[in-house]
């Protein structure tokens, strides 16, 4: 019989916590590892401002416009 936490038994909790990280990775939100971008910064074009990408500071990884 598996544990529980606050009325959910723990192989619940996996699944949910594993399907989560799976849709986070899936969409780009989380990365392999396991940064989640919170500080990226806009990446503008010097000529004519337009938004090229965004680079997180944490990580350093470039990311889609549209992230």
């Amino acid at each position: 019989m598996s544990e529980n936490i606050k009325g959910y038994d723990t192989e619940t909790l996996g699944l949910r916590l594993s399907l989560l990280v799976g849709s986070l990775r899936a969409s780009g939100i989380l990365d392999e590892g396991g940064c989640i971008h919170l500080n990226a910064v806009p990446v503008t074009s010097v000529v004519d401002g337009e938004l090229l990408a965004k680079l997180c500071p944490n990580c350093d990884k470039q990311l889609p416009v549209h992230s």
